[in-house]
């Protein structure tokens, strides 16, 4: 077999075995190649005497995009401003990139920069709340629905499907938010946020 055509044989073959761990589930679909010691090297340019092709899988970037399309689910619907408004922090700035590019040994925060955020986690009384949904008359007497304790939720399932993922809810304060958080409440107090904490565990 031709040189060129061993090469393209390996390359397809590491990139159907990265393929299938993907889709049956066992890999993340975020990560990086390396092709003998190259970053983001051509599969096809692997040595064929001795090289490696190596997928390193992000298991950081699926947890956070997997937090993401939990809590927008949970997210109730009037004008979609609430839906929209959840952000990323890395290492305590917006990170406005691909989740993929997220660097492993990051401390990652999803929270909403909306002020009524605190007040669809927790209730208006500041006590944790276990209900997952409530109906919710505003003062304008448009009926929505408030989302109840959706990022300890969200945690939780975390915590449950991702065991090399470090998880924690949080009370976060923020600056710089697209909504010109942080809020400030009527007695001057700013307006902290829930979250969810994320980082690789050390064995992870």
């Amino acid at each position: 077999m031709p040189e060129a055509k061993q090469r393209q044989f390996a390359a397809d073959y590491a990139r159907g075995l990265r393929d299938g761990l993907i889709s049956s589930g066992r890999a993340s679909p975020f990560y990086t190649t390396e092709v003998d010691g190259r970053a983001g090297a051509a599969e096809e340019s692997v040595k064929l005497d001795g090289g490696r092709i190596v997928y390193r899988f992000h298991g950081l970037a699926r947890a956070v995009q997997f937090v993401l399309d939990y809590l927008q689910a949970r997210s109730p619907v009037l004008t979609g401003e609430y839906k929209r408004s959840w952000v990323v922090l890395v290492n305590g700035s917006p990170w406005r990139g691909d989740l993929g590019d997220i660097p492993a040994d990051a401390e990652v925060v999803v929270t909403n920069d909306r002020p009524w955020h605190r007040l669809f986690e927790v209730g208006s009384n500041g006590k944790p709340q276990t209900t997952q949904r409530r109906k919710h008359t505003t003062r304008k007497g448009i009926t929505t629905m408030r989302v109840i304790g959706a990022t300890e939720d969200a945690m939780r399932q975390v915590r449950q499907r991702f065991p090399g993922v470090w998880a924690q809810r949080r009370f976060v304060r923020l600056s710089g938010g697209k909504n010109d958080a942080p809020w400030i409440r009527k007695d001057g107090q700013e307006v902290t946020y829930p979250a969810v904490v994320l980082r690789m565990r050390p064995e992870g």
